[in-house]
């Protein structure tokens, strides 16, 4: 089981824990380093290239390619998901150079995310096609596939036409995987026939069940090497609940799951200046990779006394109180997420390894 993170402060879509909405560079090199140190497969970033104000999905979305450009600089091995490049805003040559730009800078490490999109108003902002957008994609598909990895390309669809196009620098991967989002049975056939992953919505926004999950993926015949990749239906906390953490893990893993796509929650300490935060992003960092590696005792870590965990934001984020007498004269200020178990860290390990 490959391990990945749903990506903080890159996007305000959903419940998200209050250090983010001041989080700014110096919190992002601490999560992001420190998730790369620690063997987790991917980050995510998503996709929207404008939206209207008081959009119940959010307003704030980081471009995915200028923000992995910048991670791929100061990680080493963790790969790169846009999830999910709205397919019919883009021209195929226009992700096939870009992303294969992507994947030439960062040494063969991108994974692209994909969908048909539903948000009517941005195709109309920007001149789109909506109501063949289905058609469209899975014409995109095909185009990609034929570019994405070669330096001169042609091909000829029902949609999008090229002959003996130059594309370089391309992507380095002979075959860069294609993960396809959408959580209906028409997105999973579009994945297992022009891609080489499913990526469906977690439950709360109509994804399957872990009941529902195994059901549909028995209606098709699966390619070797087929992933399947879900975000648990509950928070985990390795924490408080190691061994519940492993037993839902487990059990995403027999509902046929190949990938853990995991949102991240927040580490708080008393601090409420941007210059102490930033001070403090080193240690903090330190402190993280020695809890998650097992090397450092919760109890006694004086760099992370926080809360430190991993899954879904169902439910209300565990206040600086729990853990701090008097946190509520103190607003949390920042934080990292980890798995702070060594059981836990063990499969985050292993994730790279199986990669």
């Amino acid at each position: 089981m490959r391990i990945g993170l749903s990506s903080p402060v890159l996007a305000d879509s959903g419940p998200r824990p209050p250090w983010e909405a001041e989080a700014g560079v110096a919190e992002l090199r601490t999560v992001f380093t420190t998730a790369d140190r620690l063997g987790y497969e991917f980050f995510t970033c998503p996709e929207h290239v404008s939206v209207s104000p008081g959009l119940a999905r959010g307003e704030r979305f980081y471009d995915p390619v200028a923000t992995f450009s910048y991670l791929a600089a100061i990680t080493e091995r963790i790969r790169f998901l846009p999830y999910v490049l709205v397919l019919g805003l883009h021209h195929p040559l226009e992700l096939a150079k870009r992303y294969g730009t992507l994947d030439h800078l960062s040494g063969g490490r991108v994974v692209l995310g994909v969908g048909v999109g539903n948000l009517e108003e941005e195709f109309a902002l920007l001149g789109r096609p909506f109501a063949d957008r289905g058609p469209r994609a899975d014409d995109a598909l095909r185009a990609l596939r034929a570019s994405l990895s070669v330096r001169l390309a042609t091909y000829h669809g029902e949609y999008y036409h090229f002959t003996e196009q130059v594309i370089s620098p391309h992507a380095v991967q002979q075959k860069v995987p294609i993960w396809v989002g959408g959580h209906s049975r028409r997105a999973l056939r579009r994945a297992v026939t022009l891609g080489d992953g499913w990526a469906p919505a977690p439950v709360t926004y109509r994804g399957p069940d872990l009941e529902t999950l195994p059901r549909m993926l028995a209606e098709h015949d699966l390619p070797e090497g087929f992933d399947v990749v879900i975000t648990p239906p509950a928070r985990l906390d390795p924490t408080g609940a190691p061994e519940a953490a492993l037993d839902l893990v487990g059990r995403i893993g027999e509902a046929g799951a190949t990938v853990v796509n995991l949102v991240v929650r927040t580490v708080t300490w008393p601090s409420t200046s941007t210059s102490s935060r930033r001070q403090r992003s080193s240690s903090v960092s330190t402190a993280a990779t020695e809890h998650c590696s097992g090397r450092r005792d919760p109890a006694t870590s004086p760099g992370v006394h926080g809360h430190a965990a991993f899954g879904m934001f169902d439910q209300p984020l565990r206040s600086a109180r729990a853990y701090q007498p008097d946190a509520a004269r103190v607003p949390p200020s920042t934080g990292i997420v980890c798995p702070v178990t060594k059981r836990a860290s063990s499969l985050a390990r292993n994730s790279t390894t199986a990669a």
